[in-house]
Parts: structure tokens; sequence; C-alpha cells
């Protein structure tokens, strides 16, 4: 291991080793710099606060829609959507880690 390697995992503790098992360093950097997107239990978890977050953003909390997707919306099967292309995940321990696809 390097010396690089291994101040990439002090910076980023198990997430900088489990991505160091998949990715040349210049790629976990790159990752870590401008792709990720955060800590969750689960891509339903993830579904929920990015949806979430773009719903508060676009809509009035008051609307219909922001009451469909807050309530009705089936947040696992979205979850797995945004992962077939758009996202991609790293589990360490009991969560994920979240990367926009890169």
């Amino acid at each position: 291991m390097t010396k690089e390697e291994k101040q990439f995992i002090k910076k980023h503790g198990d997430l900088g080793a489990a991505l160091l098992k998949q990715y040349r360093l210049e790629k976990a950097m790159e990752a870590m710099e401008d792709y990720y997107q955060g800590e969750f239990y689960s891509q339903e978890d993830f579904a929920k606060s990015f949806i979430r977050e773009r719903a508060d953003e676009m809509l009035p909390e008051e609307s219909y829609l922001h009451y469909v997707l807050s309530r009705w919306c089936n947040w696992a099967h979205l979850g797995w959507e945004l992962f077939v292309n758009d996202f991609k995940y790293v589990g360490v321990g009991n969560k994920i880690h979240v990367f926009s696809a890169f």
C-alpha cells in the first residue's frame, strides 16, 4: 500500500478502504471529492432524502403533488430505480455511502 493510499484511508476511514478495494486511488479520490452524496441506511432511505429535498425546493409544501410524494410514494422501488443508472453505493457496516454515477 502506498503512502497516498494510507493517507486516503486515514482521511476517509472504512469508506476509504472500501473504495480502494474497488477503484484505483485517483478514481477513489475523484469519487469522494466530486460525487459523494452522503451516508444512508438503504437505497430507500436515500430515495426519500433525494426526492423530498428536491420536492421542497420545487413544490409548495401545501401542493397536492408534494402530499402524494411524501405519503404515497413507493420508496423502495424509487430507490431501486435511482440506482439503476444514476447512483451507485459502497456498503460499509450497516450503511451505504452513495455517489452519483462516476
